[in-house]
């Protein structure tokens, strides 16, 4: 294995002897760790190459090689993820402008952009809502098919309200076990499409 190489590499660079497993301990490791840091390496490399010690100490452990994982004593880092790019005002005004509303499909496509922007919910979960999950007596969307298992009720804000009132005139709710949003044959909509 790649990482493991780079490992031996750095254990014989430090002059820990190699040729016999037991004799590398959990500061050998850590030394390992902290050298990445001080190089600059990132949490999740680091996390990486790490693990893939502790996941070699289990199988040694297992074979009765070693007593105990010493590189499972090395504790991971935490790691921060980035707040991916967002769309200015401007650029979200021009995106909600764009879908042609006079059209099935146009009001529909505004109406999921609205859901996305108003709520932040996932694709999958978009896709899965049905039109008895919007309840407007309540101001609410609840969201039944979410990536952990459990529901969740979401405020409507006044404008996705309003919007969602008009888009079902057109849709129509005569089945309210329905999906919500559907091409124009009835069917739902691709994951794809969506995006």
């Amino acid at each position: 294995n790649h990482e493991l190489n780079r490992l031996n590499v750095h254990l014989q660079e430090n002059g820990v002897d190699t040729s016999d497993i037991r004799k590398i301990k959990t500061q050998d490791y850590e030394k390992f760790a902290t050298d990445l840091i001080d190089k600059g390496y990132s949490g999740t490399t680091i996390n990486l190459r790490v693990r893939t010690a502790k996941i070699f100490g289990n199988y040694c452990v297992k074979k009765r090689i070693l007593p105990r994982n010493y590189a499972a004593e090395v504790p991971s880092l935490k790691v921060r993820k980035k707040v991916g790019q967002t769309f200015t005002r401007s650029q979200l005004k021009r995106i909600l402008a764009a879908p042609n509303v006079s059209t099935f499909e146009g009001l529909r496509d505004l109406t999921m952009m609205l859901v996305f922007s108003d709520t932040g919910i996932r694709l999958s979960e978009l896709q899965a809502i049905r039109i008895s999950d919007i309840i407007f007596s309540d101001n609410a969307l609840n969201v039944q098919r979410t990536k952990n298992g459990y529901a969740r009720r979401i405020p409507l804000t006044k404008r996705l309200g309003e919007v969602l009132r008009l888009y079902l005139k057109v849709r129509g709710t005569d089945d309210v076990h329905a999906l919500l949003f559907v091409k124009s044959d009835d069917t739902g909509i691709a994951k794809e499409t969506i995006q």
